[in-house]
């Protein structure tokens, strides 16, 4: 079991815990755990509580817009765009990672005690998502900057929860469970700034026509974050949770548009990935041509539409690659190719069907038509051969549908037919018949 699979379990675990702690403190009407014991006096009328409380609630609304645009981009990646799980999973961990920090902020500034109904619940919401906020802030960093130490953090915030959990459950005094509070909150503000000194410092060496903004928000953020850190340590409580807002609202900023663009590359690459694949079933790797997967679809496709058929075969392939070696009797087949293609490219598609085998698939023509590029084709090969000391013959033949009861495969093979009957005309040799 891989390390990640083993963090995503352990998780899991954790939120399941998290819940089943709160259903057993109601049942046995124990205190649910809290950011504090006192609360600050809030308006209960709704106007009176957002003019109050108008940072908060817009610090909220902006992280739960991010979280839902990168669940809502999950769902695009996943749903809409070749099923990329990496991108969507990558997606979906900074949906959580605004998430928490939404709910960290607004309810750990008791700024929903308006629900005066629910205070202990929304603060115990608040308190679970300041601690969840460190373990989804790992994961989500883990997959943009791919750093080892952050499991190791996250595992630290892991033990951080689970003892906060334990001394509520035990019944501990206030004073331990607020230092642990204390502890938690610095060491989250910790782990932010170490991540933007190593995003300042990344901004420095990239090349990017915003590395001046990005520079400048990370150290706008670096900054609130320092004087956060200050608030924090002299209980400034409502300038903390002003600094630390920015902080994390510009660490949004630029860690959301980390998040597109690496869903966007991700995207990209799996898209070409496709193509990839794509090519290796229909092009064939020796002549860059369409191969008989794509043939075979085509004839499919052109089944009882008004079409033409001209079949090809390298004469003496074997007594080139018996003289002359392999590769050049693989040359010899490209050559062929690039003739046939050349010539016919302006009446229909070039196929490779087998070893030494073409075929083109076109729409109606008239016989003086083909016969006008198998003549322009034969001139081309004449003027290559004699410069070449390997000489290319093809042989050909070609049908046009002229009769609606005839099918794709008759035609097909009314063309190969005809290509053999040259084949028996033609003499001996490297030369060509006649058209």
């Amino acid at each position: 079991m891989t390390s990640t699979k083993i963090l995503r379990i352990k998780n899991s675990v954790l939120i399941a815990l998290a819940a089943a702690y709160y259903i057993f403190c109601k049942i046995v009407s124990r205190p649910l755990l809290t950011f504090s014991d006192t609360h600050w006096a809030q308006p209960r009328e709704a106007g009176a509580y957002i003019k109050s409380n108008l940072v908060y609630v817009a610090v909220f609304v902006l992280f739960m817009s991010f979280a839902v645009t990168s669940f809502l981009l999950a769902y695009l990646i996943y749903c809409r765009f070749d099923r990329n799980r990496a991108a969507a999973r990558t997606a979906i961990r900074g949906g959580i990672f605004f998430l928490c920090f939404g709910m960290y902020v607004i309810a750990g500034t008791n700024a929903l005690d308006v629900f005066s109904g629910h205070v202990r619940t929304i603060d115990y919401l608040g308190c679970i998502a300041m601690l969840f906020s460190g373990l989804s802030f790992t994961a989500f960093l883990s997959t943009v900057c791919n750093k080892k130490w952050l499991a190791v953090a996250d595992w630290l915030f892991t033990a951080a929860t689970a003892e906060l959990l334990v001394l509520n459950l035990t019944g501990a005094p206030a004073f331990w469970m607020q230092q642990m509070l204390g502890v938690v909150n610095i060491a989250l503000i910790g782990m932010l700034l170490f991540c933007t000194l190593l995003q300042i410092r990344f901004y420095v060496l990239k090349k990017s026509t915003t590395k001046v903004l990005s520079l400048v928000l990370g150290c706008l953020e670096a900054a609130c974050l320092i004087a956060a850190l200050v608030c924090l340590f002299v209980r400034e409580l409502r300038l903390y949770w002003v600094f630390f807002s920015v902080a994390v609202i510009v660490m949004a900023i630029l860690e959301f548009g980390e998040l597109v663009n690496m869903a966007a590359r991700q995207y990209i690459n799996s898209a070409s990935d496709a193509e990839k694949y794509r090519k290796m079933a229909y092009v064939d790797a020796l002549c860059n041509i369409s191969n008989r997967n794509a043939f075979v679809l085509e004839q499919n496709e052109t089944f009882d539409s008004d079409s033409l058929y001209v079949v090809f075969d390298v004469n003496n392939l074997k007594r080139i690659n018996d003289r002359f070696g392999h590769v050049e009797g693989d040359a010899i087949i490209q050559k062929a190719a690039l003739f046939i293609y050349e010539s016919f490219k302006g009446i229909g598609k070039c196929y490779r069907i087998g070893g030494d085998e073409f075929a083109v698939i076109g729409k109606y023509k008239t016989a003086d038509e083909i016969k006008e590029c198998l003549r322009q084709m034969k001139h081309e090969i004449e003027d290559y051969n004699r410069t070449s000391s390997v000489k290319l013959d093809l042989a050909f033949g070609y049908a046009i549908r002229d009769n609606r009861e005839i099918n794709t495969y008759e035609l097909f093979n009314k063309a190969d037919r005809e290509m053999y009957r040259y084949k028996r005309r033609s003499r001996q040799g490297y030369s060509a018949a006649a058209v």
